[in-house]
């Protein structure tokens, strides 16, 4: 089963003869809820479930603090259920079985509340009839529940037939045995028995059968419960003597009966205990177990909610405690920083000791802590000049200023690790001089090499030096700082070298080097920067080459005269060079004589052609050609004079013409007279005749 109504099942809390109970969820409010049902053998039961809906109406009426809290009472596939309040905590028969050891306050409190549970009950006419340990709870606060009215009745009605027995047989009063109705003080019998067996840890009447069992109950006087426990007095066990009487008119008529008589007991036993834990704590505060001391202050409340002297203890107690919860954390900030302080870890030692002061800034001992962490500080910076010192007159070689500058140093710190390290080291030194005077040599020569930054010197007379001294730690320290700051210091010549070629424009030579560099050193941020300027250049560089020649192309062609090549080169150029002014000289020239070039060529076509009209003699049609081409270049003298040539030639032409033409009409005038003559006169002999040729022919 996962859910039961609008009810999410979470797990089953137990089971009995009629039904189940189950740990359940209101997902509308979140609420935990202890749902009940009555089994399906029951339910088919009539007055079973009678009873069992009696119960959801017995307690669904009651409201009482101490009394638990009917929510719903619902059917879901032929299950009825009633939902109640849910109680974390645990029940009276469990805190018996477990024989706890509680006070007597404590137990007598127990049932003091459920004595006031059922007087209000009774009041409203409510009887449990079912009383006992199992049927009280008690939550994780301490309050009590009675719970289980499954077959509580109404006193003015039954639902129960006469001489009927229903409840625990155990704690049965004589007239339930007997049949009687019950009345609440057949409750007042189930309280008695109750109270005796959390008193005693055993029940008053026991055995070994049900008949038996009614025998002792109907006929027997338990033990006094005096006499059973040395917890009770003389009064509370007249009390439970009354409450137990075999007649119902023997005993309390009441529940407000009873809580006259008990209440006394129970307050005197509050007052009792919460005295005894007063002392107690007050000796815990004497030894100042404040943790201790609050747990017995809290019971004590709990004893007694209304007792001032409790409650304002419990507040100057947790008040105490807080600030002893914050010493621990601001004394272990403050121990913590002593011991970095011991060990040198300032920076450390600052931050707890901060941190400390940040829980509280009035704390005298964090104050003055911090001002030992600024001194030591201060003494730190001192101790690291004069250790700085130390190792420079060490490596120098200067024994006696290096352990001046080393006493100086201990002075101020005489438990520095560092300083009795380099105080060893000069001791050694010291002991060592006259065996390692030679060693000594060395090392201050390679210390001044390297000093000076001449570290091939210096790793040769190293070197030489541990051929001599071999796995001397001294001379390979050296070495390897040597190594190091020669590797660095070529680097830097080499980077040095690089950034001279590419002030000289040297790409290649630059690349080289920096390709190297950057094998050797591919992280190095200075290498990478530099090789990337370096690629630059070169790229600016060829680009700067291609430019040149391309350059020095296209003044070739322009040399040449090539001005429409050398406009489409430059205009091709111009697109990859747009701000190089010489560029655009060039080609503005380029295209400018281009332009002339093409109007020169144009002039030579139109004077060739002229030319050609004038030597076929074609003058009408070159003075023509001449006079457009005046007008085309008007500034051109050449076509003007062209034309009037062209124009003298054509009229000396035309004169010519007419001449020629005269000339042959005269000519074609005389020989028709002569044709006219000889048809009209005889023919000459031929000497004469001869003669007469001759004449005519000078005639011509």
């Amino acid at each position: 089963m996962e859910r039961l109504g609008k009810y999410e099942i979470i797990s089953e809390i137990g089971r009995g003869a009629m039904g189940a109970v189950y740990k359940a969820r209101d997902p509308l409010i979140g609420r935990l809820v202890a749902l009940k049902t009555i089994t399906t053998g029951m339910s088919a039961q009539a007055n079973s479930l009678e009873r069992f809906y009696q119960e959801a109406r017995s307690a669904g009426a009651l409201q009482h603090p101490n009394i638990v809290t009917i929510y719903e009472l619902g059917h879901e596939r032929n299950t009825p259920f009633i939902a109640m309040e849910f109680i974390e905590g645990g029940s009276l028969d469990q805190f018996i079985e477990q024989r706890q050891v509680l006070p007597l306050s404590v137990k007598l409190e127990y049932i003091v509340r459920v004595c006031e549970a059922l007087s209000y009950a009774h009041r409203h006419n409510v009887v449990h009839r079912d009383i006992k340990p199992a049927n009280i709870m008690v939550t994780k606060e301490g309050v009590v529940k009675v719970v289980d009215f499954g077959i509580a009745r109404l006193t003015d009605m039954s639902l129960t037939q006469p001489n009927m027995m229903i409840g625990s047989r155990a704690y049965m009063s004589p007239q339930l045995y007997k049949g009687e109705r019950a009345d609440g003080r057949a409750d007042i019998w189930a309280v008695g028995i109750t109270l005796y067996e959390l008193m005693a840890y055993q029940r008053p009447f026991v055995g070994d059968s049900e008949a038996e069992l009614m025998f002792h109950i109907m006929s027997d006087n338990p033990p006094v419960l005096q006499s059973v426990t040395a917890d009770c007095t003389e009064e509370l066990s007249n009390i439970v003597g009354k409450m137990l009487a075999k007649k119902a008119d023997d005993r309390y008529q009441s529940m407000d009966d009873i809580l006259r008589d008990l209440e006394p007991l129970w307050k005197c036993a509050q007052q009792a205990a919460v005295a005894g834990l007063l002392s107690d704590c007050q000796q815990l505060l004497a030894a100042n177990d404040l943790q201790r001391a609050q747990g017995l202050l809290r019971k004590a409340l709990q004893i007694d909610t209304g007792n001032t002297q409790a409650r304002s203890l419990l507040e100057k107690v947790s008040s105490e405690l807080r600030r002893s919860q914050l010493l621990p954390k601001l004394n272990e900030h403050l121990e913590r920083c002593r011991s970095l302080l011991r060990t040198g870890k300032l920076r450390e030692a600052r931050a707890e000791v901060d941190a400390a002061l940040g829980l509280d800034s009035r704390h005298e001992p964090a104050q003055r802590l911090f001002a030992e962490v600024e001194a030591a500080a201060t003494r730190a910076l001192e101790v690291e000049q004069k250790l700085r010192l130390t190792k420079q007159r060490l490596a120098e070689g200067a024994l006696t200023e290096a352990a001046t500058a080393l006493g100086q140093a201990l002075d101020l710190d005489s438990a520095n690790a560092q300083g009795q390290e380099l105080r060893r080291q000069i001791e050694e030194e010291r002991n060592r001089r006259e065996k390692r005077k030679k060693l000594g040599e060395i090392l201050h020569q390679a210390r001044t090499l390297w000093t000076a930054l001449n570290y091939e010197e210096c790793l040769k007379a190293l070197s030489d030096a541990l051929r001599e001294f071999p796995r001397e730690p001294e001379l390979l320290k050296l070495q390897e700082m040597a190594r190091h700051d020669l590797e660095d210091l070529q680097k830097q010549r080499q980077l040095g070298e690089v950034r001279k070629l590419l002030g000289q424009q040297d790409f290649a030579k630059a690349r080289k080097i920096i390709d190297a560099l950057a094998t050797t050193y591919p992280k190095d941020s200075a290498v990478i920067n530099l090789q990337t300027l370096v690629l630059d250049g070169e790229k600016e560089e060829q680009r700067a080459v291609r430019y040149t020649k391309e350059l020095s192309d296209l003044r070739a062609l322009l040399s040449n005269s090539k001005f429409s090549e050398a406009v489409t080169k430059g205009n091709a150029l111009l697109s990859e060079y747009p701000e190089e002014f010489e560029l655009k000289e060039l080609v503005g020239y380029a295209r400018s004589e281009l332009v002339q070039q093409e109007q020169r060529q144009k002039e030579k076509d139109r004077e060739k052609e002229i030319l050609n009209f004038i030597a076929r003699e074609r003058f009408q049609e070159a003075e023509a050609a001449a006079k457009r081409a005046t007008r085309e270049f008007p500034k051109l003298e050449l076509f003007r004079k062209l034309a009037e040539e062209a124009g003298q030639k054509r009229l000396a032409q035309e004169q010519r013409e007419c001449a020629r033409q005269e000339m042959q009409r005269r000519i074609d005038e005389i020989q028709g007279n002569i044709k006219l003559c000889c048809c009209k006169r005889p023919l000459p002999s031929k000497p004469n005749a001869r003669k007469k040729k001759i004449k005519t022919g000078s005639s011509r």
